[in-house]
């Protein structure tokens, strides 16, 4: 599942994370050295991709829908 983006990404945060669940924000960084990001990405602990978007908002609702029975997931 995911949209496949090929991204050469400058740097990759984590901004989300719970159990086996997390988030990156991939993207590239300013000249003030903040990131620009471009995708955002659940991932399992394997590294397995399980949803891509650039919308943080559609992430949180993948993630919800994912999470919706276990309230040691909720997301922030």
């Amino acid at each position: 599942m995911g949209c496949g983006w090929l991204l050469e990404a400058d740097a990759v945060e984590t901004v989300w994370q719970a159990g086996c669940l997390k988030v990156d924000a991939l993207g590239r960084m300013d000249r003030f050295g903040n990131l620009a990001t471009e995708i955002y990405r659940v991932e399992l602990d394997g590294g397995d991709i399980l949803y891509e978007s650039e919308s943080y908002t559609a992430v949180r609702h993948f993630l919800e829908m994912l999470t919706e029975p276990y309230p040691e997931y909720k997301v922030a």
